[in-house]
């Protein structure tokens, strides 16, 4: 079965939806229970960077998933293989072994500048919502 035009990765579900909410609901608790708002985002950042982190560099994986859970293809892919879709990205190694190639770079910019962008600018959102 041949996937949709557009399949996402983790890198975007993380970046546009995941991480927004996040900070949304961090500003939201952070409003109602007076609890430190930076304590709040470092805590969910550090959270998205060490399991991101974790699954790009295959230091941890998703075994119920079976192939599409090990973990640099599952960043890439997001395991849409149980869906019946056919991988978006297919690398023959992974893809932080070559550190200058265009995909490792991108996941580089995206754990250091897109991920922090993505949970403030939720952060904003909840706050505006919370005022």
């Amino acid at each position: 079965m041949e996937g949709p035009p557009l399949q996402s990765a983790s890198f975007l579900i993380d970046a546009f939806f995941l991480l927004p909410l996040c900070g949304y609901l961090a500003a939201r608790i952070s409003n109602r229970f007076h609890i430190s708002s930076p304590c709040l985002l470092g805590l969910a950042l550090a959270s998205f960077w060490i399991i991101a982190g974790g699954l790009y560099f295959d230091r941890l994986d998703f075994p119920f998933l079976g192939e599409a859970g090990r973990g640099n293809h599952f960043m890439w892919n997001s395991g849409i293989e149980i869906l019946g879709f056919t991988p978006l990205f297919a690398f023959p190694r992974p893809t932080y072994e070559p550190f200058f190639s265009l995909p490792n770079l991108f996941a580089l910019v995206s754990f250091l500048f897109i991920y922090p962008a993505a949970l403030y600018l939720g952060f904003r959102a909840g706050q505006r919502d919370g005022a």
